[in-house]
């Protein structure tokens, strides 16, 4: 019996060399025949393992970027302020039509002097007063979200960056307070020239510090196109 078993052992270990061999010579045979002449033989090689790289949060971008964060903010306040009073302007138009109305009826013998038609004309221009903030606060905020991620490319300093977007920020959404506000102030008064004027202090220097603002920024851009140039 032990003879016996120790002859199937030799046996099973006979037959594992033989396929050892075997699956080494079609090996050899299979990597001759992909292998072309004159082809050197691919060497193992250990390459090192780099740990993934992740984005840099120290680049100019992204300093400026977080330095305008607040006039971003103004900004997106803006827009949407201008997508506010669209929204309101389509749910409930006839309802600040005749705020309006009744704002300049309440005050129809002292300011108009009983004149209907001087009456009708002040609510129609405060009407469109308040469809003008509803277009320059989308107009202005979508200006100046433009040209403070184009200062931010530009890689200027952060103080810069900084006080071109509070400029931005603050006149995109001053001046567009400024319209809605002389509507309804309009129609109260009597005259929108005289809802104008006394929003004066907010009307002028918010599109005042825009205009400027972009101004600045398109002086910074050419100066940044010129220095690429001579620097070729």
């Amino acid at each position: 019996m032990k003879r016996a078993i120790g002859a199937v052992i030799v046996g099973w270990s006979s037959g594992l060399d033989i396929a050892e061999s075997g699956f080494k010579g079609h090996s050899q045979l299979l990597a001759s025949a992909c292998s072309f002449p004159g082809m050197p033989r691919a060497k193992a090689t250990k390459y090192p393992i780099h740990p993934m790289k992740t984005e840099d949060s120290t680049t100019p971008f992204a300093l400026n970027l977080r330095a305008a964060s607040f006039g971003l903010l103004l900004t997106v306040l803006t827009l949407l302020f201008g997508q506010g009073l669209g929204v309101a302007f389509g749910l409930n138009e006839d309802a600040l039509k005749s705020r309006i109305k009744s704002d300049a009826a309440a005050v129809r013998e002292t300011a108009y002097r009983g004149d209907d038609a001087a009456m009708k004309a002040v609510t129609d221009k405060s009407w469109a007063y308040l469809q003008r903030a509803h277009l320059h606060a989308g107009s202005m905020g979508t200006t100046a979200l433009g040209l403070i991620i184009l200062v931010c490319l530009l890689g200027i300093s952060r103080q810069v960056a900084m006080g071109l977007s509070l400029a931005l920020g603050t006149g995109g959404l001053g001046y567009s307070i400024y319209w809605l506000w002389a509507g309804f102030r309009a129609p109260g008064l009597g005259s929108t020239g005289a809802a104008k004027e006394s929003l004066a202090w907010l009307a002028v220097p918010s599109s005042g510090i825009f205009v400027l603002a972009t101004v600045v920024v398109l002086v910074v851009l050419a100066g940044s196109l010129l220095a690429r140039r001579s620097s070729r």
